[in-house]
């Protein structure tokens, strides 16, 4: 990156917002030669940034706003590239990233206040997640191991960017989603409230972040006590879906499910498209779905003879994809409609 110091406001920031851009939504770091770089200098720019972002932050308004977690993340970037030689005082840089995470804490929009105050079922309960580490408060300078810091900085890092992201999408409360568990016999099934969650998660395009912190508007009755019980124990959205099917679901449900599949024979006037569509719905009821080609051999083994026998000619598929063209296919021979 070639860079004059005689540039216009405007030529820098032609030159600079792309690479801005990568480090705001990709996670990618500016790459920049450490010796163009004086160690004092860059120590004063960045105390008079952390200055200016403290003052405007004092207004508690300015805390939700986007640009200040962006110039956050990018001032822990730009005191990350600072070169600290034997000649320089590591204290300093050691100072300015403390204040950089308290920073990065205040502006963080799950924030230690929030994640402390009761609230009802109608909103969502942040989750205590492992990488979420405390906001940390101003005051005086406690030793701490390089290696320990930067996983401090690292899990802050990647919660703001995280949320960020989530933020450029406009989310449908999930309490809005018209989708809960209760746990008991007269409510949605654990099976057809994992796959209905998995069509909202998709549609709505949310994080599994964002899912487990509201994930207490997902659950009422005896479920919802259930969850309550375990949630400081949740590590991820993985490790919930995992406590859900262990507790809710039968010891012996993927054996069942095994025989529901073998049995399961298309209909004489059931359409294969169908019939493929009712299979592949039942594989993915598996915590590890079978392998593309084992699903394809079970789908080929229960079509109808009209189908499979002509089909079986056939010694390879590359997907259920291709084996829906080629029913289609069969089809048109079948009805004579083929020209």
């Amino acid at each position: 990156m070639e860079y004059a110091s005689g540039m216009t406001v405007a030529q820098k920031r032609k030159l600079l917002g792309p690479i801005f851009k990568k480090e705001k939504y990709l996670n990618v770091s500016v790459r920049v030669d450490s010796s163009m770089l004086e160690f004092q200098s860059e120590i004063d720019a960045c105390k008079a940034k952390i200055t200016s972002i403290e003052t405007e932050l004092a207004d508690p308004v300015n805390r939700s706003h986007p640009k200040y977690l962006t110039r956050a993340l990018h001032l822990a970037r730009r005191i990350d590239r600072i070169p600290v030689g034997e000649e320089n005082d590591e204290s300093a840089v050691d100072d300015l990233k403390t204040a950089a995470s308290n920073i990065l804490a205040l502006v963080d929009p799950v924030s230690s206040s929030d994640a402390g105050e009761p609230c009802d079922a109608a909103q969502s309960t942040p989750i205590a997640l492992p990488r979420h580490e405390p906001p940390v408060t101003p005051g005086p300078r406690v030793n701490e191991t390089e290696a320990g810091f930067a996983d401090r900085l690292a899990g802050l890092l990647d919660a703001s960017l995280q949320r960020l992201e989530d933020s450029r999408h406009s989310h449908v409360p999930i309490r809005k989603w018209g989708v809960s568990f209760s746990g008991t016999a007269d409510g949605m099934s654990a099976v057809t409230f994992l796959s209905r969650l998995e069509e909202k998660k998709r549609a709505s395009n949310i994080s599994d972040v964002r899912l487990l912190e509201g994930a207490t508007d997902l659950f009422t009755g005896p479920a919802l006590i259930w969850f309550r019980s375990i949630r400081d124990d949740v590590s991820s959205w993985a490790d919930l879906v995992t406590r859900i099917r262990t507790c809710f679901l039968p010891g012996n449900f993927e054996l069942m499910l095994w025989d529901e599949i073998r049995a399961r024979k298309q209909g004489v006037n059931e359409a294969p498209l169908f019939y493929i569509a009712t299979m592949k719905e039942l594989f993915s009821r598996f915590s590890r779905p079978p392998s593309p080609h084992e699903q394809l051999m079970l789908i080929m083994a229960n079509l109808q003879p009209f189908y499979a026998t002509p089909l079986s000619l056939i010694n390879f598929f590359l997907s259920t994809l291709r084996l829906c063209y080629l029913i289609l296919f069969v089809e048109l021979v079948r009805t004579n409609s083929f020209i």
